[in-house]
């Protein structure tokens, strides 16, 4: 008799388990898929343990693994993502080569997040001059100290008669700031310009976790078996999404209006400005033209208080330093669109490709973009 009776206890809790998952994980897909939280969606492809992403440069960290593929999908959409042999999201590229070349740097919206590749602007200003456009960009917090020096350890040694770099204000400030990223509670290995003794120094955050190689590996495998979760379960994706939100919300020097146009520090704008004089210097007698690239929240912003008159003092005195700098600002020329709200993503902000084709629209007829052809 109490035999039965906790077998049947057993049952009507495995029960009562089963009838929560699924309800939890109905929950999650009408919540996904409705947008009314903009968390990605299961992929239903098995995972590779190879990341797409991963701390993988001594130099500047964030990098892809060489011929890697990841299927991306959000509310927003479904792309897959693929590198070539050298680790860029890009076709093929050869090192030596003839002609002109365009080497192309920056973080997540110069990498096409959420884009196919064909919809990304490098590869639209590429079939509209037929000029290669090398991409370099890399997602993940990418900030300007780390392509400046992907471009001095790597992106230079490609044959390339200019540089064309995709500076977002939104958070190029804040990912080469030390102070913001000790408040970080994130465990990430990235270089970062330390102000010691009235000049600024390179040095590494969480240096020893990259000489960690098993620890490492150990790292990548777990992250591999929490991406089979994410690859089959709404529910999965709906609590990294909320995971993802605590850490950005308890992030020191953020906020729901923070707009990178506006608020930075003087000291941030100190850092770029040393930053982009180093990625200058590397550069050196060819052109760099700076795409300066607004988020929603910028041209909101713009909207309740006009031009950001000290994002564009700092624009002239670059241009005064450096004869080789051209700078392009999308953000007026955004703000002065009709259909603006088509441009980005709902779920995560980022580009939609009737965004990136207006950008490269833009940049196409732009007198400096056509220096380089």
């Amino acid at each position: 008799m109490a035999f039965t009776k906790i077998r049947s206890l057993l049952k009507n809790l495995l029960l009562s388990a089963v009838v929560f998952v699924v309800s939890v994980e109905l929950l999650s897909f009408a919540a996904i898929k409705t947008k009314l939280i903009p968390a990605d969606a299961p992929s239903y492809e098995w995972p590779t343990f190879v990341p797409f992403w991963n701390q993988l440069d001594k130099k500047f960290s964030n990098w892809h693994s060489p011929n890697a593929r990841y299927v991306h999908v959000n509310s927003c959409y479904n792309v897959t993502y693929r590198s070539n042999r050298h680790g860029m999201r890009d076709r093929d590229r050869t090192i030596k080569a003839s002609g002109k070349r365009i080497v192309y740097l920056g973080d997540s919206f110069a990498e096409g997040y959420g884009l196919a590749r064909a919809d990304r602007l490098s590869d639209r200003l590429e079939a509209m001059t037929s000029v290669p456009h090398l991409n370099f960009g890399v997602s993940g917090n990418f900030g300007p100290t780390q392509y400046m020096l992907l471009y001095r350890t790597l992106a230079k040694k490609f044959d390339h008669s200019g540089i064309l770099v995709q500076l977002l204000p939104d958070n190029d400030f804040t990912d080469d700031d030390p102070a913001f990223w000790r408040r970080n509670p994130r465990d990430w290995y990235r270089p970062l310009f330390f102000e010691r003794n009235g000049a600024f120094e390179l040095d590494y955050i969480d240096k020893k976790k990259f000489e960690e190689t098993d620890g490492w590996n150990r790292r990548e495998f777990v992250k591999g078996l929490r991406t089979i979760h994410r690859n089959y379960s709404y529910t999965s994706n709906l609590i990294a999404y909320f995971q993802a939100l605590f850490e950005d919300q308890n992030t020191a020097g953020r906020t729901g209006s923070y707009s990178g146009y506006y608020d930075f520090t003087d000291q941030q704008a100190a850092r770029l400005e040393f930053v982009i004089g180093e990625l200058t210097e590397a550069a050196g007698e060819k052109t760099i033209l700076f795409v300066v690239t607004p988020r929603a929240s910028d041209i909101e912003r713009f909207r309740k208080v006009g031009p950001p008159s000290r994002f564009n003092a700092l624009i002239d005195r670059l241009k005064a330093k450096h004869g080789s700098l051209r700078f392009l600002d999308l953000l007026p020329r955004f703000v002065a669109r009709s259909d603006i709200d088509a441009f980005y993503n709902d779920c995560d902000g980022h580009w939609t490709p009737e965004g990136a084709a207006a950008a490269s629209e833009i940049i196409h007829q732009h007198a400096d973009y056509e220096s380089f052809q």
